[in-house]
């Protein structure tokens, strides 16, 4: 461990050769090598802000953590009931907020709309991947309530949570 911690703080010449023959196709002479440090160092700096990030992220969603190996951004798929889904609570909220704060995120397991873009400020979860189709509408405390749905359309009866939970965030 100190000797990662080392090289993040002040790579020396042999950690840039060797993590710069990966990516680097010509000589590694001295003048390149000191050129590289920088790199090097903002790389490590990128990958731990990454990942710190990450867990910060699922900490606040509740959810599991993940390793950056287990993620496959190619498995999320926003189906066409999530965008219709996402249009309708967009509409409902446009009652009492402009519609631009409002914003959907899709994830593997659910596909979140926020206020403001923001993981602190839910307004709903769109559960529509399983056999069960549910919608979990946050409230002011940010406590969920699970409501199954048939289809879409059933989101305007949580009109009300809805635009409740959107006020509270203004």
């Amino acid at each position: 461990m100190a000797f990662i911690e080392k090289q993040w703080a002040n790579p020396d010449e042999e950690f840039v050769r060797l993590v710069s023959r990966d990516f680097y196709d010509g000589q590694l002479r001295a003048s390149v090598v000191e050129t590289m440090k920088p790199i090097v160092k903002r790389a490590f700096d990128d990958l731990f802000r990454q990942r710190a990030l990450k867990r910060i992220d699922v900490a606040f969603d509740g959810g599991e953590e993940v390793t950056l190996d287990a993620i496959d951004e190619n498995r999320i798929e926003t189906t066409d009931e999530e965008h219709q889904a996402f249009m309708i609570v967009r509409a409902i909220a446009a009652e009492v907020a402009p519609v631009s704060r409002v914003v959907m995120r899709d994830a593997q397991s659910y596909c979140a709309v926020l206020f403001d873009d923001n993981n602190r400020k839910p307004i709903v979860r769109l559960h529509f991947n399983g056999k069960t189709k549910f919608v979990t509408v946050f409230g002011t405390e940010k406590e969920g309530v699970r409501h199954d749905v048939q289809q879409v359309e059933d989101l305007f009866h949580l009109r009300e949570p809805i635009k409740t939970v959107v006020q509270s965030y203004l």
